[in-house]
């Protein structure tokens, strides 16, 4: 399986080799969440509120450019809850610049919330929301790959770089050729 080069600045990362940040912490006498299902891609996790309605696996069946893709779906009804498929990195390659994301996508049924996103989180930011910097691209609810691009001005003092790709219902959505790079 082959996936498209990622970039921050002038260092040229696989997708298999990003690795995942948290900041989530748990305190004493709070039972420990349950572990993630094991990610197709290093670095990347499911995340979310409704976190464990979702999985990702490896596609053959959908590829793209020739090799296999990344599928995201409900493994059960979410009754709505969203669920993401997001890897977290350290910021500071691109801190006091402008983040750039590539990613294609391809989604099938998506009746609900679906998006693609791109956030600068700072230190203290909560683990759901804009952070310090957000874009995003709502999705098509049926749609053969399409790219997307995202851009964000990613403040001096932030953490992490994150970027998902979620939704909050019914569907299924593919994803593959992601590339991050500072301008």
């Amino acid at each position: 399986m082959r996936f498209a080069p990622l970039a921050l600045g002038c260092l040229l990362l696989t997708a298999c080799e990003f690795s995942m940040s948290s900041t989530t912490a748990v305190s004493a006498g709070t039972p420990e969440p349950a572990a993630p299902a094991a990610s197709p891609m290093a670095g990347w996790s499911v995340q979310g509120a409704a976190h464990d309605a979702y999985a990702a696996e490896i596609d053959p069946q959908a590829p793209r450019e020739g090799h296999a893709t990344i599928r995201f779906h409900p493994t059960r009804d979410p009754e709505g809850g969203y669920g993401t498929y997001m890897t977290s990195l350290d910021a500071a390659p691109v801190r006091g610049r402008r983040a750039h994301a590539i990613i294609w996508v391809r989604t099938q049924g998506v009746t609900a919330r679906g998006d693609v996103w791109l956030r600068a989180q700072g230190i203290d930011s909560p683990a759901d929301g804009p952070g310090m910097g957000y874009a995003s691209a709502r999705l098509a609810p049926s749609a053969d790959f399409t790219r997307y691009e995202l851009f964000v001005d990613v403040p001096p003092d932030a953490a992490h770089l994150q970027l998902g790709v979620g939704i909050g219902g019914p569907g299924m959505l593919w994803l593959d050729g992601v590339r991050i790079e500072a301008l």
